[in-house]
């Protein structure tokens, strides 16, 4: 029987690390060394190494949400994002912000979390010149330029450009309007829209 070290012949001419498979070898020259490439996004000329890295990042690009949560109904364009949805329903909090303590579910919104913190605007607009501190920001300032309105309430099909625009419109579904106007007889689940109306 061979030993693990026999089965690793395939070597980088480059950094010399060892791989079992000559496609893998292949991928670690194009990926590390070459920096090549191969598979480009129709949409937004994104590249990518790998096909199936490729036809993932294009399910971003479809307005259809075929990946439903099983626990909270939340549809989603991208199986990857089903799976990272997913950890949000996990009951412990397992990861928390050095600078504030903040609970956090995944290591993804930890690192985003931190990079809010640190006050750096890194992230151009490129239709307004705009810099935001992370990307998920910019993308959300970018739906105001496009009226891309990606966040669609369940109940009546109202989209929004913002996630906690949507999150306020579904509470009017589900909340009693407990203000009411003193000029009629319209009530408001919110005090911003009864100020607005009156």
């Amino acid at each position: 029987m061979a030993s693990h070290k026999e089965e690793k012949n395939h070597r980088c001419a480059y950094c010399s690390k060892t791989f079992m498979k000559r496609n893998n070898l292949t991928s670690h020259i194009h990926r590390m060394h070459m920096n090549s490439k191969r598979y480009k996004c129709a949409s937004c000329e994104k590249t990518y190494y790998h096909k199936r890295t490729l036809k993932t990042h294009a399910e971003t690009h479809s307005d259809e949400k075929l990946f439903t949560c099983t626990i909270c109904n939340i549809s989603l364009k991208s199986k990857r994002n089903l799976q990272l949805h997913g950890q949000t329903h996990e009951r412990q909090r397992k990861f928390k912000c050095r600078d504030c303590a903040t609970p956090l579910s995944t290591v993804r919104d930890l690192r985003r979390h931190i990079e809010a913190h640190s006050g750096k605007k890194k992230w151009k607009c490129q239709v307004c010149g705009t810099y935001f501190v992370t990307r998920q920001v910019l993308s959300k300032h970018l739906c105001t330029h496009t009226g891309h309105k990606p966040y669609t309430c369940l109940v009546c099909r109202t989209s929004f450009a913002q996630k906690g625009a949507l999150d306020a419109h579904q509470r009017t579904h589900s909340e009693e309007k407990r203000l009411s106007c003193n000029f009629c007889d319209r009530r408001f689940t919110r005090a911003g829209n009864l100020s607005t109306h009156l």
